[in-house]
């Protein structure tokens, strides 16, 4: 109980890096992780996290089951390449049909596995989805079509790319090269705060976890806190 009170103080705790802060355009490419970066509780204006050795190692070692340079390389490209997947438009298209199956049959390739990766995740979706709705977080089942998980799995991939830049995985032109990159994937979903925010939701949601309302005020909060980056600014 006592974890869960203090989990809740922090969330919306604004973590800036005075001494080591990034500024104008480049400062863009790190904010697209803000979310997560916040639910971290680290830097939101600077290549380097502010997070101790343990916390870097929980996040790199235990999440991503990262051990090496070549793998978070590898881990980061599959990241900006996941949401560019054209099938995933059909997927989310076949949300809005009652007979999904039949339509992402004649829609997808006749790959029996990817099929199946692609008809589970739909049925994912179409048990979320309407739970969203009733919450408001989305407005109708076209919506997610827009945007996807996309900014879910780019503030990840930001956040991922400065733990390995802090580890040493990585110095600052290749971090700034990645997160470059997740920026310009996030982008083509992604036109607005708002939109950022709802495909940051959905994607944590399909992971499993049911806090929107704690997101929901966090990007409030990161939004109008005098402290933020975020403060006054359109990142996106």
């Amino acid at each position: 109980m006592l974890s869960k009170i203090f989990q809740l103080i922090r969330i919306g705790d604004i973590r800036v890096n005075k001494e080591q802060k990034v500024e104008g355009k480049e400062l863009d490419y790190i904010l697209i992780g803000a979310l997560e970066s916040s639910l971290n509780f680290a830097y939101l204006n600077s290549y380097t996290t502010g997070l101790n050795d343990i916390e870097l190692k929980v996040i790199v070692e235990d999440k991503w089951q990262i051990k090496s340079r070549e793998e978070a390389l590898e881990t980061l490209s599959n990241l900006i390449k996941q949401n560019q997947d054209q099938n995933l438009n059909l997927v989310y298209k076949a949300t809005e049909k009652t007979n999904y199956k039949e339509y992402l049959k004649t829609k997808l390739p006749e790959d029996k596995i990817a099929f199946q990766h692609y008809l589970l995740l739909c049925e994912d979706l179409k048990r979320l989805i309407p739970h969203l709705l009733q919450e408001n977080v989305l407005k109708s089942y076209k919506e997610p079509i827009g945007f996807k998980d996309t900014a879910y799995n780019m503030a990840r991939g930001a956040l991922l790319a400065r733990c390995c830049y802090d580890l040493g995985y990585f110095n600052k032109t290749v971090t700034k090269s990645i997160l470059i990159g997740l920026y310009k994937a996030l982008k083509k979903d992604c036109k607005t705060w708002e939109a950022y925010t709802k495909s940051y939701i959905l994607g944590r949601s399909l992971q499993g976890y049911n806090d929107f309302k704690d997101i929901q005020f966090l990007a409030q909060k990161l939004l109008t806190n005098r402290k933020s980056p975020l403060n006054e600014r359109v990142i996106i």
